[in-house]
């Protein structure tokens, strides 16, 4: 999924409350034919694993579960209600015009090995937890025990089990981070006077996520934490994280989490050639107008030959 740093989320208690709260997942496998999916209600068990384990069922006259028996991998996204943000709120149309519509969302993808479960307990104590889940709170909650028993025992031989640990999962809360204060309480601002349920939910959204982020990055950040974040995600990525409030660990997180491609010692080595460069530089400039025999006094190193650097 891509995930620039400033709308990542990693908490997995949050990432679980997504689940929750939005269950319908669309389960992604590769078939036969091509890539399957299924839109299909979930239960998250934070206990069942590390990351917690994802289950379901399918209708058995759905092939796809025969596909995901024999499957190495399976991919669920989840997705809270997302709204359209017009720049028409941002104070930047104002300031420079520069701007441009985009959608604000909430989404958790989890990736794990399916295992297909065919056990009539199994799938009764399912059904009767999906039950119970979503008709708590009603003023008179439906129960399997409600239906006659062979009525029950007949549907769940219309189904089959599905069960995923979750391998890894990652969680996108893109909720405007990437604007100016001003931007995101302009947006906040929209989409409060829109009145819609879901609008107002990412306002709250969106003012929440501005606060946590609105630690300015420290002065006098190393040429080292510039180039790690330059060299692994580029610099208007690193600037997005100065607008957003990025902590300056971000760069290094970046570096080392989504681009495991960098070797630590290539871009410790990188950065050292570029203080030494800036160091030339500034060297250089001190002595613009000084006749050469005149400069031997004020630099002895200076007029050495650049070092080479191995990769």
């Amino acid at each position: 999924m891509y995930l620039p740093m400033h709308f990542r989320e990693d908490r997995l208690e949050t990432l679980h409350a997504l689940i929750a709260a939005r269950p319908l997942g669309t389960l992604i496998a590769q078939g036969p034919s091509g890539l399957d999916a299924s839109l299909l209600t979930f239960l998250i068990d934070a206990d069942a694993s590390p990351r917690g384990s994802l289950r379901a069922h399918l209708a058995r006259a759905n092939g796809q579960w025969r596909t995901l028996a024999t499957a190495d991998e399976a991919m669920v996204v989840f997705q809270d209600q997302g709204v359209y943000v017009s720049p028409g709120w941002y104070a930047t149309k104002r300031e420079t015009g520069k701007v441009a519509p985009t959608w604000n969302y909430v989404a958790v993808a989890c990736w794990g090995r399916p295992t297909i479960i065919d056990d009539a307990g199994w799938l009764r104590a399912l059904v009767d937890a999906l039950t119970a889940r979503h008709e708590q709170g009603r003023a008179a909650p439906w129960a399997t025990t409600d239906a006659p028993p062979t009525f029950i025992e007949g549907q769940l031989k219309g189904i089959v089990g599905l069960e995923i640990p979750i391998e890894r999962l990652e969680g996108k809360w893109k909720v405007s981070q990437n604007r100016t204060g001003a931007d995101r309480a302009g947006v906040a601002q929209g989409l409060d006077a829109e009145g819609a349920d879901a609008a107002r939910a990412m306002a709250a959204l969106v003012r929440e996520r501005g606060e946590s982020r609105s630690r300015t990055r420290p002065g006098g950040a190393s040429v080292l934490r510039d180039l790690v974040d330059d060299v692994a995600h580029g610099p208007a990525d690193r600037a997005a994280d100065r607008r957003a409030g990025a902590g300056p660990e971000a760069a290094g997180e970046r570096a080392a989490g989504q681009h495991p491609r960098f070797h630590v010692g290539q871009v410790r080595a990188a950065g050292e050639g570029k203080r030494r460069g800036q160091q030339r530089d500034r060297q250089t400039r001190r002595h613009d107008g000084v006749p050469r025999g005149e400069r031997k006094g004020m630099s002895g190193r200076l007029w050495m030959q650049p070092t080479k650097f191995s990769r």
